[in-house]
């Protein structure tokens, strides 16, 4: 509704723009006529009430939404490619220039972009500011990763099994840290 009452105004302000533009250039155009001069330039044609109803161009779209979209798709994909330990297929709905690029990146740059906020993957994707670590949005040769080093069995990691025929129960001595 308020967007019909300032397109009436707006109108109404054109109309009267046209008019006050016609009254005032009427003596430069009878002193035209009458000294017999011309001018390369063809009149304007007349308003006619169907160009009067014409709406006005859309505003573009405000384009934050969009990118936010964009940066959450690229954040799900570095950690759905960290999970499978290989680049992950691409989305369908992902834009060209991002899915041209996103194969090509290595697996400490899916790790950095996976650990940073939406608006700095949004502004990587913007070019902007770009995320530390992490190749600017363009076209990349895809990257093979090679196998994530796992620790040997009995390399003492975090997790340590028994040696074969050692009891397995914990001893009242145990030493406590």
């Amino acid at each position: 509704m308020l967007k019909k009452i300032f397109s009436a105004i707006a109108a109404g302000l054109k109309a009267i723009g046209r008019l006050v533009g016609g009254v005032v250039t009427a003596p430069f155009r009878a002193l035209d006529a009458v000294l017999g001069g011309g001018s390369d330039v063809p009149p304007l044609p007349a308003a006619t009430p169907e160009t009067e109803d014409v709406p006005a161009p859309a505003k573009t779209e405000d384009m934050t939404k969009v990118y936010a979209e964009v940066a959450l798709a690229v954040m799900q994909w570095c950690v759905e490619s960290l999970t499978a330990d290989a680049p992950a297929p691409m989305p369908a709905n992902m834009p060209r220039k991002i899915a041209a690029w996103l194969p090509g990146l290595t697996r400490e740059e899916c790790f950095a972009l996976g650990c940073a906020e939406l608006s700095a993957i949004s502004a990587h994707i913007r070019s902007y500011e770009l995320v530390r670590g992490v190749r600017s949005v363009r076209p990349l040769e895809r990257a093979e990763w090679p196998p994530e080093p796992r620790p040997a069995p009995d390399s003492g990691g975090f997790v340590t099994f028994p040696a074969d025929g050692a009891d397995s129960t914990l001893s009242a001595e145990a030493e406590v840290l």
